[in-house]
């Protein structure tokens, strides 16, 4: 989600690698996984999705699940049957369940650790860790405990333990290692029927509630990832299943979900899923959702629910698609703008990748004080900011509107194109990034600054690769985007994941040009879909499609797998200017000289002169040399010179130092010296009337 820009102070983590339960079984992914760098094999993950199969994806696992809230005690009371297939070829006789809000179950667990420690670094001071820490209060934290899991009628719950495979203190309770009472033959289901009960903490991270309001995700027992040669770097089968830390969201295998849930009678949910059923008795209502070949199942209930605003999404040839946005009272202003900007991006998804798959998307709008809630993404759900007023024009309509699309384009980037948060959270944020910006821009949405810059007197729209450019953390990148979500220098290089890597795919753009770049991105949601791809197999399309192999190579070279650049910005910059009459001629010799950091991409220097002719250049540094001096000769002296006078590339950290002029000008130094004593105006006459 695009809030979440929070960093993993990583090197109080001990790594503990690869381990094994025995030299037969599977192995462990551990703390050092990230980015992968060998393409998948073909047959990975079934192979290439197609219309001859008679499911969308390969459905691994299935989950029957019957729940109740009570809302007075905020707890979920669950029975569950999973029943889950073994893809490999050996015999499996351990399993892995993610117990997600065991992250909120104590102060140190791996989650609220790095929580501390982050703020901590953050701040010296201590300031920010204090607020952590007072964010859950006795009461309000929150726990998942599993029971009964039975196997064939055998409890294999006292054999359960809880394992770390980040290397993380023992009291981190988020995976679960079962060792079954039989092992699963390859090919085999496994099926297990379990009890659980789910805490709900007071909102925190993506779940949780607030009065009446409770968002309920990550809430059931969900079994990991079993991956098998070929598949996303592995050479052997092995388990995925980290714990949760801050900065990370999840993996799992697509499946199929039927869940019943009751809640009191004034209570209205909304739900990942079509709902099949409603019945009303006893004062409570029991629902009932249905849905396929997704990753997960999340739910919201509210007793202040408005009715919802709903909406159709119509195309020729597919079947409807029903949108409702679920609201309360209090931000009822939010709810059209949520509804317009999820038909924006359901269309531009629709006619640039791909059919939406499903019948439904369901929006919900956290109600004021459940902020922690929105901006979060799940299949055929997702949560946005609210507001009070978001009037067109406003940063509020423009946030909210980011917000709606991103979230929604999160159903093809991770809900359908299921890569892992966990270790590529470049595949996740920052290509879904990339294209809510390409979305924005091709549609000319700009967006305002907030509310009380314009109140001091700012007035500017900026574009969102503007913005990206300026996020992107190009000052002196540290880590490398393929770096896993976790394991990071700072809050800023996690937040490079998201706005790094699309200004990255927007430079590749500009080489290869938006037909190209369309082309390739449709390709790789077209052949991903209902499957797991890795960096690597992102970074064969882009070659493929492209046909600039050399060049793809080279980027995710310097920018995905290594961070090169890290002592010191990416930038380009024009560094001298000189135009004095020749000695030997009539006319004038300009000498202008040129440095690069980044990655090398053919550049275009043209110099202006007095006459109103011009002259270019072409140019482009190597790893031998990152500087160059140009010569030009003219009849007229030079005005200026100005390196990408067409802003094809945005891996630049400032755009101001690629021109230089002769003599000065200050229109940049002008323009914002405006801008500030029309704010401090605005202060001054506030102050008057106070």
């Amino acid at each position: 989600m695009g809030r979440r820009f929070i960093w993993i102070f990583a090197c109080l983590l001990l790594p503990l690698g690869l381990a094994a339960q025995n030299s037969d079984a599977p192995l462990l992914q551990g703390f050092d996984a990230r980015a992968v760098s060998t393409p998948s094999s073909a047959a990975a993950w079934g192979g290439i999705r197609t219309d001859a199969q008679p499911t969308l994806s390969d459905r691994v696992v299935h989950y029957d699940i019957s729940a109740e809230l009570d809302p007075q005690t905020h707890q979920v009371t669950g029975v569950q049957t999973l029943r889950w297939r073994n893809r490999s070829e050996i015999a499996i006789s351990t399993v892995y369940l993610h117990l997600y809000l065991n992250a909120f179950a104590n102060a140190d667990s791996t989650y609220m650790r790095e929580t501390r420690l982050n703020a901590l670094a953050e701040n010296p001071l201590g300031i920010n860790a204090a607020l952590v820490e007072a964010t859950l209060k006795a009461g309000e934290w929150g726990s998942i405990k599993v029971s009964h899991i039975l196997q064939k009628g055998v409890n294999t719950a006292p054999k359960a333990r809880f394992v770390q495979p980040d290397g993380g203190v023992a009291t981190d309770q988020t995976v679960l290692a079962l060792d079954l009472a039989e092992a699963v033959a390859p090919g085999a289901t496994l099926e297990l029927s379990m009890r659980f009960v789910s805490q709900l903490p007071r909102v925190i991270a993506r779940t949780g509630y607030f009065k009446t309001f409770h968002m309920v995700a990550q809430w059931f027992p969900k079994i990991a990832v079993l991956e098998l040669p070929g598949e996303r770097g592995a050479t052997a089968v092995r388990w995925n299943a980290h714990e949760f830390h801050q900065n990370s969201e999840f993996y799992a295998d697509f499946g199929s979900f039927d869940v019943q849930l009751t809640v009191p009678s004034a209570y209205t949910i909304a739900a990942t899923g079509k709902q099949i059923e409603l019945n009303e008795s006893g004062g409570k209502r029991r629902y009932r959702f249905t849905q396929a070949d997704v990753i997960d199942f999340a739910w919201a209930a509210d007793s202040r629910f408005a009715p919802p605003l709903s909406g159709i999404f119509s195309r020729p040839g597919e079947a409807d698609v029903e949108i409702k946005v679920f609201y309360t009272p209090d931000y009822a202003a939010s709810a059209g703008p949520a509804l317009s900007a999820t038909l924006k991006a359901m269309r531009y998804a629709n006619d640039t990748l791909g059919a939406y798959p499903f019948d439904t998307v369901s929006v919900i709008v956290p109600p004021l004080n459940a902020e922690a809630a929105g901006g979060m993404e799940y299949p055929t759900l997702f949560t946005v900011e609210g507001y009070r007023s978001a009037e067109p024009g406003s940063y509020a309509a423009a946030a909210l509107e980011f917000v709606a699309i991103h979230e929604f384009t999160h159903n093809y980037f991770q809900g359908i194109v299921a890569s892992n948060e966990f270790e590529e959270p470049m595949l996740d944020e920052g290509i879904n990034q990339y294209w809510n910006d390409r979305l924005l821009r091709d549609a000319g949405i700009t967006m305002p600054l907030p509310d009380a810059w314009r109140w001091l007197g700012f007035r500017q729209n900026f574009g969102r690769f503007e913005l990206a450019r300026w996020a992107a953390g190009l000052t002196g990148p540290v880590d490398a985007l393929g770096q896993n979500s976790w394991a990071r220098f700072s809050e800023n290089s996690y937040s490079s994941v998201y706005f790094r890597t699309a200004i990255m795919l927007r430079d590749l753009e500009a080489r290869f040009g938006n037909a190209v770049m369309a082309r390739a991105m449709r390709t790789y949601y077209q052949r991903w879909q209902f499957r797991h791809p890795s960096t690597a197999d992102f970074q064969a399309v882009l070659s493929e499609v492209s046909g600039d192999t050399e060049h793809v190579a080279r980027v995710f070279a310097q920018n995905v797998y290594a961070a090169a650049m890290s002592a010191r910005a990416m930038d380009d910059r024009v560094t001298a200017l000189t135009s004095v009459p020749q000695s030997s001629a009539a006319g004038f010799e300009t000498i202008v000289t040129v440095r690069h950091f980044g990655v090398s991409v053919p550049q275009t220097l043209r110099v202006c002169f007095q006459d109103g002719s011009s002259q270019s250049q072409s140019w482009q540094a190597d790893a031998a040399q990152s500087w160059r001096r140009l010569q030009f000769l003219s009849r007229s002296q030079a005005i200026s010179a100005e390196l990408d006078p067409a802003q094809r590339y945005f891996m630049d950290q400032s755009l101001l130092d690629n021109t230089r002029t002769l003599k000065p000008r200050g229109q940049a130094s002008s323009r914002w010296s405006l801008e500030l004593a029309a704010a401090l105006e605005t202060l001054y006459a506030i102050a008057l009337n106070l």
